[in-house]
């Protein structure tokens, strides 16, 4: 697939085989079609040689001559799904990706493709199920995932703006079975079995068995689980925070909290890699929407919050913040 041909390219997802998959639209005569899903093969092995090739040379870019050796390794081994016209909307938009490969049990490759993906379509709400090893797909939808006409106004660091965005943060419970999933406009998060997911399309007029899992302050997009202990892990927006809740214990608390670093956090991701750590993608996205963006600040940010121990509470990115956070905690659920 030529790169110009390539459109709002959403999240990616990496599973345990080093594969890594990502939803995008495809451009064809100025018409967006999301109807997409790549997999790039080989993933880690590159990003080893590449590590390897920095050490070897010093500093922190490798030659030229490396980059074109490192994508011809990514994009030999590719494969594109197109999903069929009956699963998307004429407004179709996907978003977020999340893979579930419990099913998989080793890193041969039949049982790589082992696995599941769950696909969020945030303009015309509903989730995507592509089945990698029979090489299938359907769409499932629920009133649930529908932007609330209520929450459709936000409001960060003072600036408000209204987004009627349906299902875009999604998060996978591989312990529980369970998918997690919430509406940009709502304050709420829901899930619904992987077993229902993974049982092929719904009959017609059949409802979809989905729980509302709890009530968040306000609106949020990002969303992880923390295999541990299957902690959900959010951000909502109007506090600026990373919060925490665990629903069988129904245990929360406030993992960071920043008024400038942790504006709208597009993402957030638990990284097993990382003694886990909590990372986080802050986009200040409300800046860009309300034409209100400055190159003279900073607009993007990586933010990495650290556990000094697990069980022993996150270091927030600025520590005296929390003192400020019990205003909001016990709003949280």
């Amino acid at each position: 697939m030529p790169v110009d041909k390539v459109v709002n390219a959403g999240r990616q997802f990496k599973n345990a085989c080093s594969h890594l998959l990502l939803a995008y639209t495809v451009k064809e005569n100025i018409v967006r079609k999301p109807a997409c899903l790549r997999a790039l093969h080989e993933v880690s092995q590159a990003y080893e040689v590449h590590q390897s090739a920095i050490g070897q040379r010093g500093g922190l870019w490798p030659k030229p001559s490396f980059w074109e050796e490192a994508r011809a390794l990514l994009w030999v081994q590719v494969r594109s799904v197109y999903f069929p016209r009956e699963l998307l909307r004429p407004a179709s938009l996907l978003t977020n990706i999340v893979l579930d490969d419990s099913r998989s049990n080793s890193r041969h490759s039949s049982s790589c493709d082992n696995l599941f993906a769950y696909i969020t379509d945030t303009v015309a709400p509903g989730i995507i199920v592509y089945d990698a090893r029979r090489d299938n797909a359907w769409r499932v939808t629920h009133a649930s995932m529908y932007p609330d006409p209520d929450l459709g106004e936000y409001d960060i660091g003072g600036d408000k703006f209204t987004l009627m965005d349906g299902v875009v943060g999604i998060t996978h419970s591989p312990a529980q079975g369970l998918v997690y999933y919430q509406p940009l406009a709502t304050d709420r998060i829901f899930s619904v079995s992987t077993a229902v997911l993974q049982s092929g399309p719904p009959a017609e007029g059949a409802d979809l068995p989905v729980n509302l899992v709890g009530r968040k302050s306000s609106q949020g997009l990002g969303i992880a689980v923390d295999p541990r202990d299957d902690t959900v892990i959010f951000s909502p927006m109007t506090e600026n925070a990373i919060a925490a809740w665990n629903p069988i214990t129904n245990s929360h608390r406030v993992l960071a909290q920043d008024p400038d670093k942790l504006q709208f956090c597009a993402e957030v991701r638990w990284a097993e890699r990382d003694n886990g750590a909590v990372w986080a993608l802050s986009s200040r996205f409300h800046k860009y929407f309300k034409r209100t963006v400055s190159k003279h600040e900073i607009n993007v940010r990586i933010v990495r919050v650290v556990e000094p121990g697990y069980g022993g509470g996150y270091v927030s990115v600025q520590p005296q913040i929390l003192r400020r956070s019990a205003n909001f905690t016990q709003s949280l659920f």
